[in-house]
């Protein structure tokens, strides 16, 4: 008896300890978001943002999907490595252009020019201004230049790619599916 206690409380501890903990990081965005409107259609955004990509785009922001919400594929390495497995995946391994590049101290690429599906490196403002990369998927506010990314947070971490908000001032390379 006394070991069941103590088991459903280190299990309602650790609940209680991961929720906590999320609330501090970046904000994650969850997806597979099943709602749909009264005419039948998905309000998720990250679905949305793969119907209105590229063909090369919406293949790149598929396969993502897949292997971060879905088979929850586990890539150790850094965020590079991971996004570099989504890209062969989907098929743009070696298919692929770059189509902005400098470096991290800029000058930064003007927003307009990023689509989804891409990949991008940027600043990343919520972890010590390190250098990160991840492939965009839409804006959460244009204006602000808060955008939606898919990433892996690198360190060889045991877990999957996740969907997260990143200020996307600084962003200074772009690579884009297909174009060879």
């Amino acid at each position: 008896m006394k070991f069941s206690k103590l088991l459903f409380i280190a299990l309602i501890t650790t609940q209680l300890i991961t929720v906590s903990c999320s609330k501090k990081m970046s904000k994650a965005v969850v997806g597979n978001n099943t709602n749909t409107t009264n005419t039948g259609k998905t309000e998720d955004p990250i679905i949305l943002a793969e119907e209105k990509a590229s063909e090369a785009g919406q293949k790149v922001l598929e396969i993502g999907r897949e292997m971060a919400l879905v088979k929850k594929t586990i890539v150790k390495g850094s965020c590079w490595d991971y996004i570099n497995e989504v890209y062969k995946r989907a098929g743009y391994g070696t298919n692929k252009t770059v189509v902005y590049k400098k470096t991290k101290s800029g000058p930064y690429v003007d927003i307009s020019k990023i689509q989804p599906g891409d990949w991008i490196y940027y600043i990343n403002y919520s972890y010590n201004k390190v250098e990160h990369s991840g492939i965009f998927v839409y804006w959460k506010d244009y204006k602000n230049k808060i955008g939606v990314t898919l990433s892996y947070g690198g360190e060889r971490r045991n877990e999957p790619g996740r969907y997260r908000e990143y200020d996307l001032k600084s962003v200074y390379y772009i690579t884009r599916p297909g174009g060879k």
